[in-house]
């Protein structure tokens, strides 16, 4: 189910589409995504990947949320609650 505060968003027209993300996708600097955990929108500056036995892992994200706020973290898109934005 579509978090609230997104819906609401679209409704307004802040963004044009809210795709789901799947197991497959990857942190895309440049991008757009919502997170489901904090309710918020945040924008992709830096993404850091490693490869171990043919196996891709995230290392790294570095993201600019709504508010401005710029943080990093590892945490992998979670495709049960998040989705990638489009404006």
């Amino acid at each position: 189910m579509m978090d609230y505060n997104l819906k609401k968003l679209l409704e307004q027209g802040k963004y044009k589409s809210a795709i789901p993300v799947t197991k497959a996708d990857k942190y895309i600097p440049g991008k757009l995504y919502w997170c489901g955990y904090w309710h918020q929108a945040y924008k992709v500056l830096e993404s850091n990947y490693r490869t171990v036995q043919g196996k891709l892992y995230l290392q790294s994200v570095t993201v600019q949320w709504d508010d401005g706020a710029i943080g990093t973290h590892c945490t992998q898109l979670d495709c049960k609650r998040d989705y990638k934005l489009e404006i």
